[in-house]
């Protein structure tokens, strides 16, 4: 698949398969992919959405807390007892206890971020996602809008509990459409659709 042009010195190291195999809804070819561009940030990374220009800051990484990461230890920003590979991961992103993971609503799979170096869990960072509720074997790419997501997160938790689900224990009163782009039918689709990024 096409070499994006990671910055070497963003490479998370290897990805972690016992992490892959807890993830569901992952893109073969993106699993594929992060063989050499797991945790990277890109030089090729541009994209149109809506007339307007997106930019794949970094990949996230497919480690936990639990993996072997190699040295040196990368001390996150936000609290340096952590490692930032592991904060920066598809896993805290989607099992943590954090406004992003409860807006992300168990409906999408992050793999990347529109900004790097930020606070990733407090759901105010778009970020792409893989698309599992109509297609999970390779799910098509979207661009998830963080700020609106959180606010409908927010609201819904404030409704009643059969306002919140129906009869089957699905999430409803979610809207889920205002605040997820569709981008690309898959993965190696959404690769091939990016550009070279401008110089700051």
């Amino acid at each position: 698949m096409r070499d994006l042009q990671c910055d070497p010195a963003t490479l998370a190291g290897p990805i972690d398969p016992r992490v892959v195999g807890l993830l569901r809804g992952l893109s073969p070819a993106f699993v594929a992919h992060m063989a050499t561009h797991h945790g990277g940030r890109p030089k090729i990374g541009t994209f149109k959405v809506g007339g307007k220009i997106g930019v794949l800051e970094q990949f996230l990484t497919l480690v936990d807390h639990k993996s072997e990461l190699p040295p040196p230890f990368r001390p996150h920003f936000d609290d340096d007892s952590d490692d930032e590979r592991a904060i920066d991961s598809i896993r805290y992103l989607t099992d943590g206890e954090h406004a992003t993971s409860r807006a992300l609503f168990g409906g999408l799979l992050p793999f990347a971020t529109l900004r790097a170096g930020m606070c990733l869990d407090r759901a105010y960072v778009d970020l792409l996602c893989f698309d599992r509720r109509t297609q999970r074997t390779e799910p098509p790419v979207v661009l998830w809008l963080a700020h609106e997501a959180n606010s409908a997160a927010v609201l819904w938790e404030d409704l009643s509990l059969s306002e919140q689900f129906d009869a089957d224990e699905r999430i409803i009163g979610v809207p889920w459409d205002d605040f997820v782009v569709p981008l690309a039918a898959t993965y190696a689709e959404f690769v091939e659709m990016l550009r070279p990024n401008s110089r700051k």
